[in-house]
């Protein structure tokens, strides 16, 4: 099973993991891991939802980790993206259920 690490504990970064456990393969193909953010702190007022893991630049890949970005802005989320695929990371496409 594959795990997936959520770049981004924003609004956005919370918006995707309630719609990734809509998605096809939601807990036989993934599981959501957690987020990574550079504000460890992002999620301090929010229940119900995984743990930040980790700051950005600090977090080790494991070997079935997957990544969905969620950061908005265009040319911060192609830097942090272009880091991680050059630490080896893999991004995973989510399709809804609804989208059938």
């Amino acid at each position: 099973m594959k795990h997936l690490v959520i770049i981004g504990a924003g609004g956005m970064g919370r918006s995707i993991y309630c719609i990734a456990k809509g998605c096809i393969g939601y807990n036989t193909d993934f599981d959501i891991k957690g987020f990574i953010d550079d504000d460890i702190s992002s999620l301090d007022s929010f229940n119900n939802y995984p743990p930040v893991l980790s700051s950005i630049k600090d977090y080790k890949i494991k070997e079935d980790d997957v990544f969905t970005c969620s950061i908005g802005d265009v040319e911060t989320k192609i830097n942090i993206c272009r880091q991680l695929i050059n630490r080896g990371a893999t991004f995973y496409t989510l399709i809804h259920k609804n989208s059938l």
